[in-house]
């Protein structure tokens, strides 16, 4: 699952922050980190950081996005949910970034059958309005297990 967060700029030391906190220390090291030819991406110091934690860097064609075609999908998934959830207030999209990237991650994607969430944690996400209800999955849940 792709991660998103909105960081401002796009500054090397913003990238490498991002990649830590929310790839590494939520995941683990992944062994590749595929990303666009940007040069927060391209440059000494986070070839560097990858090298050091044993990453290897690939890069989508830069004269050839759609070369990169599943993340230029989710972006543009993304983009469209922003300007239909933002409408006028373009300048809220920060603090409305999460709760976007939920609703993305909790919706079942056409090509797989399944959800972001599921691809990646093996169980579906307790929805907002599942709380209180009982379903399957809150009605199986036992509080005492880890």
């Amino acid at each position: 699952m792709g991660r998103s967060r909105a960081t401002g700029n796009h500054h090397r030391k913003n990238i490498q922050n991002f990649v830590w906190k929310a790839v590494i220390c939520r995941f683990g090291i992944p062994r590749v980190l595929v990303s666009d030819n940007g040069k927060q991406f391209d440059n000494p110091r986070f070839r560097q950081f990858s090298q050091e934690l044993g990453i290897h860097n690939h890069y989508s064609s830069p004269g050839h996005p759609q070369a990169n075609g599943q993340v230029e999908v989710t972006n543009r998934s993304l983009l469209k949910l922003i300007k239909t959830r933002l409408e006028g207030a373009k300048g809220l999209w920060p603090e409305e970034l999460p709760s976007i990237l939920w609703a993305y991650r909790t919706t079942v994607r056409i090509p797989t059958g399944e959800t972001p969430f599921r691809m990646t944690f093996g169980s579906e996400a307790v929805i907002p309005v599942e709380i209180g209800l009982t379903t399957f999955r809150t009605s199986a849940y036992d509080g005492t297990e880890k």
